[in-house]
């Protein structure tokens, strides 16, 4: 994969019926990768994971740790009192780390 696009100068070519080129046209488009890519990746069996609305998920992880930094400012500024958040970075820390380890697999 790390090849030069120079070097890739060979091509490989099948035929496929209209249900199966629609069931890949479809897989390609949900994964996100161009069409030589995907079926490059596929080939040589590495898996392609699909994480539908991984997007909206990561979105709301930092709304949320935009949140939890204005609570963490108002409690410096003394404004707030007892609010304990050590849990909820902890949880947070550990939901990056997992939709890390997602996102380095697909790559």
């Amino acid at each position: 994969m790390t090849e030069k696009k120079q070097n890739k100068n060979r091509h490989f070519n099948f035929r496929v019926n209209e249900k199966e080129y629609n069931k890949i046209k479809s897989k390609i488009e949900n994964s996100k990768l161009n069409t030589s890519e995907y079926l490059l990746r596929t080939a040589i069996d590495k898996d392609i994971i699909v994480i539908d609305g991984l997007e909206e998920i990561i979105m709301q992880l930092r709304k949320i740790g935009n949140n939890i930094n204005q609570l963490t400012k108002l409690c410096n500024q003394g404004r707030l009192t007892n609010i304990n958040l050590e849990d909820v970075k902890k949880e947070m820390k550990s939901i990056w780390q997992l939709l890390n380890l997602l996102i380095q697999k697909q790559s």
